[in-house]
């Protein structure tokens, strides 16, 4: 039996065979071993968890919670198959609860961008910072509470770069907004993470960089830099308020309105005219405000 477990064959000298990893499911949350990852192994949501206050849906189910953690924990309503990393493959809510997760629970934030397009008056926005796992992270979005993209690095990872320069992220829409974050290495070891954000409206983005050093495994930041700030999106020439205009009847301040106004008008009605004025008193001016005296 002891032969029997040992890698190379039965009766081979060699190391004992590894265990199989449990690893953790990213959809579910469940722990798996990949052996046994059938198909339907796996039950997630499909759809988003909104809502305020005391009530919190999923869009896919309409099943939910009285807050947002209760909701959270709720069993999936979407079969498939485990996965131990973040994918954008199909739409699953654990990908936008880790991606909140990583800005509430960072232990640093190395670097934040907001940028509004001042002709939609559109905005989207990138943090760099550090996870409470110790790895580095990059996040774009549009709205705070609803990441749109993101990047994660542990420092193995960063001291393993095969190239000088390569797109961590990128993001882009119709509109003509795009978003691009580039990691730049000495040798195999990163340096520096670059952010830029182009507004739809245009044709320079706003870049900036953080620098990157090691102490020990731990990633750390170094000196943040704006590269492009462009200040998007600005009017052409200088906005000014227009005159103020009016148009109608002019009061003559020189004129007597304290004498009576009884007969500038027909107080009856004719054949030719269904309106009927009433008199109401005369009009008493000066300089400050209007007053009616003998009005009925």
């Amino acid at each position: 039996d002891q032969v029997a477990a040992l890698e190379g064959g039965e009766g081979t000298p060699g190391k004992p065979k590894e265990p199989e990893p449990i690893l953790t499911c990213v959809q579910c949350s469940a722990e798996y071993k990949e052996s046994e990852n059938a198909e339907g192994s796996c039950k997630y949501h499909a759809g988003q968890l909104k809502g305020v206050g005391h009530n919190f849906k999923y869009s896919c189910c309409n099943k939910g919670g009285r807050n947002y953690d209760s909701a959270r924990d709720l069993p999936g309503c979407t079969k498939g198959k485990h996965r131990s990393k973040h994918h954008t493959e199909y739409f699953y809510a654990g990908y936008y609860f880790h991606m909140n997760d990583l800005s509430k629970k960072a232990k640093q934030i190395w670097l934040t961008m907001n940028v509004q397009d001042h002709v939609t008056e559109h905005t989207e926005w990138a943090e760099v910072g550090l996870s409470d796992e110790d790895k580095v992270f990059i996040l774009v979005g549009s709205i705070r509470n609803a990441c749109g993209a993101y990047a994660e690095f542990s420092s193995e990872e960063l001291k393993q770069c095969k190239e000088a320069s390569f797109t961590a992220l990128q993001k882009s829409d119709s509109a003509g907004w795009a978003i691009r974050a580039e990691i730049q290495a000495t040798g195999s070891v990163a340096n520096a993470i670059t952010v830029s954000i182009k507004p739809a409206s245009s044709s320079t983005p706003l870049v900036k960089r953080v620098k990157l050093d090691f102490d020990d495994d731990t990633p750390r930041p170094g000196e943040v830099e704006c590269l492009s700030d462009p200040a998007p999106s600005q009017p052409s020439a200088p906005y000014t308020i227009p005159e103020p205009t009016y148009e109608g009847p002019v009061l003559d301040p020189g004129e007597d309105y304290s004498k009576d106004r009884k007969y500038d008008y027909e107080t009856e009605t004719t054949n030719d005219c269904l309106l009927k004025l009433q008199q109401h008193g005369c009009t008493e001016v000066n300089s400050s405000t209007f007053k009616m005296k003998n009005g009925k």
